[in-house]
């Protein structure tokens, strides 16, 4: 702290160390991620009310996970969490493996608002938005991304591929995700 101070820190670095998700930074990877649960899977919800229970890899594009929660290996750590998004005119990224920021370029940027998460590029042409309701339930309140010649969006109008509706249903097996 006194480095900072007395200024020998640059300012983007203090942004960047601010603005990435706070699992990258060591000491810090366990108490901010809310989404703890003794040893099982959240129950994800989508826009619309459908549930998944017990499902390691939500969604995904083409045979590609894009969202996957899994538990930690260690009694009692976070749920670690997984994220590939594509924006346009761009090759899908890895943002986030297994709770660490990994985006290639500055473009990406994190916000943690109390129990809501957003992930989002610069374009606007991807993001995920999702919130943490209780111990076992995750709310993917937005997605939207480009995967190869795959335009995928969730949110209030419910899920679209390619600009077409697409009903996700409710499943209650393990294992089983939104194949799009």
């Amino acid at each position: 702290m006194a480095i900072i101070e007395q200024g020998g820190v640059p300012a983007e670095t203090i942004a960047r160390l601010r603005d990435v998700p706070v699992a990258i930074q060591a000491g810090l990877d366990r108490s901010p991620l809310l989404f703890t649960v003794d040893e099982q899977i959240p129950d994800i919800v989508f826009p619309g009310g459908a549930r998944m229970t017990g499902t390691y890899c939500p969604i995904t594009v083409d045979a590609r996970p894009l969202l996957s929660f899994r538990p930690q290996p260690v009694p009692g750590g976070p749920i670690v969490m997984s994220l590939v998004l594509g924006a346009v005119d761009e090759e899908p990224d890895l943002i986030v493996k297994d709770n660490e920021w990994r985006p290639a370029s500055d473009a990406w940027h994190f916000e943690r608002r109390g129990n809501r998460y957003r992930f989002s590029h610069r374009s606007g042409t991807a993001l995920l938005a999702f919130a943490h309701r209780t111990a076992d339930e995750i709310a993917i309140e937005a997605m939207r991304g480009v995967f190869g010649n795959t335009i995928l969006e969730i949110g209030e109008r419910g899920t679209l591929l390619n600009n077409v509706a697409v009903t996700i249903p409710s499943v209650r097996s393990q294992l089983v995700g939104v194949h799009l």
